[in-house]
């Protein structure tokens, strides 16, 4: 039976229910029970035993889209597996058990006290634009040649990075400039580049519209000028908020009229008796409907989602952290780490030392997962990592602290590691934040508003731990684990080490890189300030001064920013027709993974300063003088910006030995 057929076979009340996120069986139509809403931004999310990689900052940070694509496609298969089982099990597919697949979040982490931040890919329009295109292709692959594993929801379009507390009426005001070459930069290269499935439309409102009834968003935009011709999806309440708290309709009933005339397919808690309510006002109405629903329909149909029997069947649970997506899931973890400071303590030489690990992070599953996230038959902390990575070392552990301020009747914990400290010839704090206190609304149980940061600070209780270990005049070695930004302590640090939300293997990803098996190679994704000061006021959504392209100063870690043990040099640079052959010398005894990055500066610019146009990881042999090309603008696109100059570097666009093209 065709998608018309089945179309018009389908009751007023049927019809109605297929724009909502919770689909009801028709069984006369072959069509099962089946949830679209599912998650995916670094495994499986919410539906049990999966492989839990990376967080997606964290994912940023190796700048390696070739190994996101095979993480993404690992999801898909994994995804497969929760809905073959469901299908087994009850012939429904149940919220988190389908095959559409809502992410990624293609949003600039524009400010870093946004509690959602740890779900982008930072703050750079064009490393999100690689990154996703990378994750949409691996989850839509087509193994068989015919049928994509999963569809992939990009979100949320659009200009949507907080507040938390107040996203569902909140308004950003925003100029043409940031509009185009900030916001929707990522989305448009994903959309014309990935070809997406769906794209989810945000809660709040672009200069006083919201976005689920902006047509001109929806239309103009995405369906005109991309010519996106997947589905577009409501984010959950976005509907109701529409009316019910940015109070930009009189009514529900003209709300339902707007979101149809937007195009939006599909609806996640919708009322579905305002739907048929709407249904039932004319003819023309039925097939308005009718014309919303066959993108959907035809999804249904090429991810064999009514089939009996289809390419996938034979994925079943032990697919599920297989062999091969935990040695993806390792490497990936391996290379998002990012070593910011070091005076040659690591990596670690004397296995036999006696090493305290302190800190609320070092032994804390919660600082693994970070949100969105499945859940994983083991979970490697930095702790279990260095046991079993430093085996003749004496190890001992203390927590040493707490994010939250110490009450005199509360536990005291820096008292029992002080006699470490005393004990240690090496000390390791692991400290940092979790996603208990940043993440999504409602979900981060233990922030203060709703998700978001009030500080990028320590605590009391952690400057106190700091600082008794700094004084104690033994080497320190600062671990910060988070899904953000911190204020990193201007004090004599032996090496600093940042690792996002690292997944269930990120303390054994960090143990191997502390030992020297592993050669840190991760790049920031966003800027560290140097202090509270360094930020706008959060709720302004002009770029000015946010980020490292409008930033008039450096910042105390700039974007691109990550060392690694040993030198890389670029020795020269030539321009050949629109690409740059860079030569390049590794000075030390082991092979590293170096990134080459290049930076765009505009010759008269507005308000971007700098822009990273392109970027390529590389491995080079020790002693190694190797020539890499990298291309500065697609194939067959004229090169129209005479005069322009550009940065090649290996360190991000404030390197003090990049190199500067003038062409």
């Amino acid at each position: 039976m065709n998608i018309d057929q089945l179309l018009d076979q389908m009751t007023l009340k049927e019809l109605s229910g297929q724009l909502m996120h919770q689909v009801a069986p028709i069984p006369r139509l072959n069509l099962r029970g089946y949830c679209y809403w599912s998650e995916g931004l670094h495994g499986l999310a919410r539906a049990g035993l999966a492989t839990v990689f990376p967080q997606a900052i964290a994912l940023a940070s190796t700048f390696n889209p070739v190994l996101i694509k095979k993480m993404a496609k690992a999801i898909g298969v994994e995804a497969r597996v929760k809905f073959n089982l469901a299908i087994k099990n009850s012939n429904q597919v149940p919220i988190y058990q389908g095959l559409h697949i809502w992410s990624p979040v293609l949003n600039v982490f524009r400010d870093p006290r946004w509690g959602r931040g740890q779900e982008t890919f930072g703050e750079d329009p064009f490393l999100i634009a690689k990154m996703g295109i990378a994750y949409v292709q691996g989850i839509q692959t087509k193994l068989d040649g015919l049928h994509p594993l999963t569809d992939a929801t990009i979100k949320h379009a659009f200009v949507h990075s907080g507040p938390e507390l107040h996203r569902k009426e909140f308004n950003a005001i925003v100029d043409d400039e940031d509009f185009h070459a900030t916001y929707l930069k990522a989305f448009e290269m994903v959309i014309k580049k990935a070809k997406p499935s769906g794209v989810m439309m945000a809660y709040n409102a672009i200069n006083g519209v919201p976005c689920v009834v902006n047509t001109h968003l929806t239309k103009k935009i995405i369906r005109d000028r991309w010519h996106f011709d997947g589905y577009l999806v409501s984010d959950c309440q976005a509907v109701e908020s529409v009316h019910q708290n940015h109070r930009y309709t009189e009514t529900m009933k003209e709300t339902v009229t707007k979101t149809i005339d937007a195009g939006i397919n599909l609806t996640c808690g919708f009322n579905q008796a305002e739907m048929l309510s709407y249904l039932q006002s004319s003819p023309k109405a039925v097939e308005e409907i009718k014309l919303l629903l066959r993108p959907l329909l035809l999804s249904r149909q090429k991810l064999g989602i009514d089939q009996i029997n289809h390419s996938y069947a034979h994925f079943n649970d032990q697919h599920l952290e297989s062999k091969i997506h935990q040695q993806i899931n390792l490497r990936l973890a391996e290379e998002s780490i990012i070593l910011l400071e070091n005076n040659g303590l690591l990596p670690l030489q004397n296995k036999k030392s006696k090493l305290g690990v302190l800190g609320n992070n070092a032994n804390n599953e919660n600082a693994l997962l970070g949100n969105y996230h499945g859940r994983p038959s083991r979970s490697i902390t930095p702790l279990d990592g260095l046991k079993v990575e430093f085996k003749q070392a004496q190890i001992r552990y203390a927590m040493g602290c707490q994010v939250e301020e110490t009450k005199s009747w509360l536990e005291q914990p820096l008292n029992e590691a002080l006699s470490i400290i005393e004990w240690a010839e090496i000390l390791v704090l692991v400290l940092g934040i979790d996603s208990r206190y940043e993440g999504e609304e409602n979900d981060a149980s233990l922030s203060t508003i709703n998700g978001d940061r009030v500080s990028l600070e320590y605590s009391q209780s952690q400057m106190k731990l700091i600082t008794a270990a700094i004084h104690s005049g033994k080497p320190v070695v600062l671990v910060n684990i988070s899904g953000s930004p911190m204020i990193i302590p201007n004090l004599p640090f032996a090496a600093v080490i940042q690792q996002f939300y690292g997944g269930a293997l990120a303390g054994k990803a960090l143990a191997r890189i502390m030992s020297g098996k592993k050669a840190p190679s991760g790049k920031l994704p966003i800027s560290f300030p140097n202090s509270m000061e360094d930020l706008p006021p959060f709720e302004n959504y002009n770029m000015a001064h946010r980020t490292y392209r409008f930033e008039t100063r450096p910042s105390k870690y700039s974007f691109g920013y990550g060392l690694t043990y040993g030198k890389c040099q670029i020795l020269s640079v030539d321009k050949i027709d629109g690409q740059l052959n860079v030569r390049i010398k590794n000075n030390a005894n082991r092979p590293l993974k170096q990134l080459l990055q290049v930076y765009l500066l505009p010759n008269q610019p507005k308000k971007t300063l700098r822009e990273l146009i392109s970027f390529k990881k590389i491995t080079i042999n020790p002693g190694q003088i190797a020539v890499h090309r990298i291309r500065l603008f697609p194939r067959g696109k004229p090169i129209n910006r005479s005069k322009s100059r550009w940065i090649i570097s290996l360190n991000g666009p404030y390197d003090q030995e990049a190199k500067i093209c003038e062409c």
